[in-house]
């Protein structure tokens, strides 16, 4: 028997530097498949809780924004300029963009800033991701939305 194993093609998803608090961070861009698996994960447990399959907690109600941090997290790609109260440079790694999108205080004023961190990777892999679509319905030629699915009257096409 003769096979030939393919090495694993990395995942192409638009990404782009964005400078935040003196840092740059390399965001990706909101189709990337891991953060749309765990935005699932999370929408699923927000459902169960509200359908009352998963009981309200106060260790659930703690745990609910660190599991919307952490999926945000998953979109920063890299990083420039993060350092510690210290000033020591922070190595990116995965566990590490968790932390900081989890934990994160400014060591002066003593204020979180993960929040702020997570509201801006949110609004730019928005941006991102949007920027990507709009190149590629223009290289692709129409995009889906507009084409007209409806007839005169108003009524649905039938497929």
């Amino acid at each position: 028997m003769k096979i030939q194993i393919e090495e694993k093609k990395p995942i192409d998803v638009p990404s782009e530097w964005c400078s935040f608090e003196g840092a740059k961070f390399l965001i990706a861009g909101t189709s990337k498949p891991a953060f749309g698996r765990k935005m699932e994960i999370f929408s699923a447990k927000i459902n169960q809780e509200l359908n009352g399959y998963r009981e309200i907690t106060d260790e659930s109600a703690q745990l609910t924004p660190l599991d919307y941090n952490k999926a945000f997290a998953d979109l920063i790609l890299d990083w420039e300029g993060v350092v510690d109260a210290e000033g020591k440079p922070i190595k990116y790694s995965s566990d590490m963009a968790e932390q900081v999108c989890t934990m994160a205080v400014d060591p002066v004023t003593k204020t979180g800033l993960s929040m702020a961190l997570v509201l801006f990777v949110a609004e730019q892999s928005d941006r991102i991701q949007k920027s990507a679509n709009q190149v590629k319905d223009e290289v692709l030629g129409k995009s889906p939305r507009s084409i007209n699915t409806r007839h005169r009257n108003g009524r649905p096409r039938k497929r």
